[in-house]
Order: structure tokens, then C-alpha cells, then sequence
């Protein structure tokens, strides 16, 4: 109301009713009312001309049951009383309910100044029933900010217009875990996956269409890998949907150069394919390796080069990958913090920055993380139990507790030598907020 209040408070308000009266012709006492209301402020110079207009509508409609148009008005009163015609003038009851409301304020001061204001002695009957007048009035009109308002009782056609998170394209996943937003995490002891899960997130939330037909924009930091180390496990993940067993390649091979003279156009052809799925799709993979991360020396710095390098695109990135979120302890943090707090208050920054990442956009933010030590007995237990089940929870990242607290999700990744030679992983959610954890 505070926009609306100056835009257009106190008289213009009154202006646009009046060019906005067939607006009333279903319900005319509400107009009757304001005509009461400006027949009694008597004292107030402004308001009080509005009350021959005011009236002139009520006995129009008493005639003809509707109520007239500005024209009339300006052939009724031709003494200029009526500054402007208004044809386009905006309107909501919002307007009528505010008039209303300064009416009745500018009535009680009227009424106070009548009883109260030239009394020589003090007049305490007149204060009390003032007093209550008073009070009554801030009771009645006491509200919710109108914008505050509109969100709560539009809240639900807004909410399925705006972002949801983000599908990670594995329908197992996604009935499992949900759309990802804000902080997810992601731990594993090393060599575990996280990598080669997160980059094949990447790769279908880049490719896949979003609800809109379009692939999403993903931003991967990797702290650990070169770009060759990336590129090499892009082209193996796109290998992977290749239907001709011969053309699939790993990104070990790659890495260490052991491919066959027949295999290495593959990489090539695969990158290539990929390249096209994404100019298809609309979506964007930016790969940041390891060798651009040197030089920032605090986590704002980190942060800036984070939208620095959106802004330099031209893209806002729907999803950032950070691998991984413990090599952030390297950046330095406020005097006298141990690197436990320190890396604590970074992913609360981290947090901060999902929601109001370019301008307000939001994204999600995966982390990666290692699992500590008691995280990776644990998982070796289960290894060893074979099939037997353990329990994990929330303790194998206990080492920087934000990395649970701050997050919607969290996931515990785990894959004996086994599993990884049948190119298999398993994932543990450990926290899932809004959804409740699979059984």
C-alpha cells in the first residue's frame, strides 16, 4: 500500500473513482457510504469539495440505477471542479478501501478537534470516547501489507510458475531423492564416484529438456581435475548411450592414453555428439578445471568469480558443481577460526549465495565432499558384510556439520572395487527435506 499511497495519495485516488463509477452499479452503497463520509468532513478543505459529486452520483443512481460517467459530471459542474478525465486510469478495491479508511481518520481528527481542541479545561469524557474511538479504528484497519497479502493468498499459482529445483534426469533418482535446490551434498570417501555421478547429473540436466523444452545451464568446478580429466569423462559418459558395444570408451583409457588406434576418432565423435544434443536441447555445460581456481584467496572472492564468469557468458547457471567442497579450505577465513568453523561458514555463504545468485535468480549448488573417517569405516563395514545392511546417516560428514545442516539433500555415495567394475554405484540419502527418506 506504501507504493500505492504514493502514487496516488490522498485526492487522486478519489479522481480516478469518480471516472470509474459503472464500476459500483452492482453495488452502490459503497458509494453511498463515501458520500456520507464527505458530507460530514465539513472542516477539511480538501476533501469536503469532493462531497456535491459524491451526492450528484448517489441521486443519479436513486433515478436511473446506474451510476453516470465523467462527462456527465463536467456538464453538471462546469466550474472546473473536475480536474481530469482519467480513460485509462488503473483501479482496484485496494483504491476504495484506502479512501475509505482516510475518510474515517480524517473524521476522528475532525471530531477531536471539535470536542477536545478548543476546550479550556480538560475534558476527560470526551478523551475516553475518542480514546475508544481510536483504538476501534486501529483495530479495524490494522492489515497485512497488500503486497504481503497477494503472496500469501496467490502463494500456490505463483509457486507453480516459479523454480522448483532441478530433475536430475535419473527417474530413479528422481522418485528417490526429488528435484534438487539450494545446498545438496554429496560424500564419499576417495575414488568412491562423486565425480563420475556428478558429472553425469551434469551432462542430463544440461541435455534433457526442463519443463519449458529447454536443457538447463551447468556451471562444473572441479578443484582436482584438468580439463582433459573432465573432457575425458564427458566423452566416456556419452559413449556410454552409444548403442555399438565397440564405440564405448573409459575415461581411464583416455586419461592414461591406452587407447586403440580404431578407438581414438571416438573421442572426437563422441564430445561432438554431445555438443549437438546440447545445441539441441538449449542447455550449456561450462567446465571449470582446476588450474582456473588459483589466485582467489577468500570465499567472496570465489563467489565473485562465480558471477563474473555468469555475467561474461551471458548465462545464468541453474546448477553449480563444486568438486570438491573441502579443497575451499585452502581460501582464507576470519581471524582466529579453525578450519572447522572456517569451512562451516563457507557453505553457509554458499547457501546465501544460492538464493540470491544473480540478482535474486537462485540456483542450486551440489557439493562434493570427502566422507571422514568414521564415515569411511562404516561404508568398509558394509563392504565386508556383504549384503548386510548398515546404517548411515548424517555422522560421516560430521567433520563441517554445515554440509548436513544447510542442505536439502544429502547423499552418501559408496562403491566397493567390485560395483565399480560393473560401472555401479550406490547412493544413501541421508536427509531429504520436504520428502521423507526411501526405506
Amino acid at each position: 500500500m506504501a507504493d500505492l499511497e504514493e502514487k496516488y495519495f490522498p485526492h487522486k485516488i478519489s479522481w480516478i473513482i469518480l471516472n470509474r463509477l459503472k464500476d459500483f452499479n452492482d453495488k452502490p452503497q459503497l458509494i453511498r457510504d463515501l458520500a456520507v463520509r464527505f458530507n460530514k468532513l465539513t472542516g477539511h478543505t480538501l476533501y469536503y469539495k469532493f462531497a456535491p459529486l459524491y451526492q450528484e452520483a448517489v441521486n443519479h443512481y436513486e433515478k436511473h440505477t446506474d451510476f453516470p460517467d465523467i462527462k456527465y459530471f463536467n456538464e453538471r459542474f462546469p466550474d472546473g471542479r473536475l480536474m481530469w478525465e482519467m480513460t485509462n486510469a488503473s483501479f482496484s478495491m485496494d483504491m476504495y478501501n484506502e479512501l475509505r479508511k482516510q475518510l474515517d481518520f480524517e473524521l476522528l481528527l475532525q471530531g477531536i478537534g471539535q470536542r477536545l481542541g478548543g476546550c479550556d479545561t480538560i475534558d476527560i469524557e470526551g478523551c475516553r470516547i475518542y480514546g475508544k474511538e481510536l483504538l476501534k479504528f486501529a483495530e479495524i484497519n490494522v492489515d497485512v501489507p497488500i503486497d504481503v497479502k497477494d503472496d500469501w493468498i496467490n502463494f500456490y499459482d505463483n509457486y507453480e510458475k516459479t523454480y522448483h529445483g532441478i530433475s536430475t534426469g535419473n527417474k530413479v533418482l528422481d522418485e528417490q531423492v526429488g528435484n534438487l535446490d539450494g545446498i545438496v551434498t554429496i560424500a564419499a570417501p576417495s575414488s568412491h564416484g562423486k565425480s563420475t555421478l556428478a558429472l553425469s547429473l551434469a551432462y542430463n540436466i544440461s541435455t534433457l529438456p526442463d519443463e519449458n523444452g529447454v536443457g538447463r545451464n551447468v556451471l562444473y568446478i572441479s578443484f582436482e581435475m584438468t580439463k582433459t580429466q573432465l573432457l575425458a569423462r564427458m566423452a566416456a559418459i556419452e559413449s556410454s548411450f552409444s548403442e555399438i558395444p565397440n564405440e564405448r570408451i573409459k575415461a581411464e583409457d583416455i586419461i592414461q592414453k591406452h587407447l586403440k588406434e580404431e578407438e581414438k576418432p571416438l573421442v572426437k565423435k563422441h564430445l561432438s555428439t554431445y555438443m549437438k544434443r546440447l545445441n539441441n536441447s538449449g542447455g550449456y555445460l561450462s567446465l571449470i578445471d582446476n588450474t582456473a581456481m588459483k589466485g582467489y584467496t577468500n570465499i567472496e572472492e570465489f563467489m565473485a568469480f562465480i558471477e563474473e564468469h555468469s555475467e561474461k557468458l551471458g548465462k545464468k547457471f541453474d546448477i553449480i558443481f563444486i568438486d570438491n567442497v573441502d579443497s575451499l579450505k585452502i581460501l582464507k577465513g576470519e581471524a582466529g577460526q579453525d578450519e572447522t568453523a572456517k569451512m562451516n561458514s563457507f557453505v553457509t555463504r554458499l547457501d546465501s549465495f544460492s538464493k540470491t545468485y544473480m540478482d535474486g535468480y537462485g540456483t542450486c549448488i551440489v557439493l562434493l565432499s570427502q566422507t571422514n573417517r568414521e564415515g569411511l569405516k562404516k561404508l568398509k563395514a558394509m563392504e565386508s558384510n556383504g549384503s548386510q545392511e548398515i546404517t548411515i546417516d548424517f555422522t560421516v560428514i560430521q567433520q563441517y556439520s554445515a554440509l548436513y545442516e544447510r542442505a536439502s539433500s544429502v547423499m552418501v555415495l559408496y562403491s566397493s572395487a567390485l560395483m565399480r567394475s560393473n560401472n555401479q554405484l550406490k547412493l544413501m540419502p541421508v536427509k531429504l527435506r520436504n520428502k521423507p527418506l526411501p526405506r
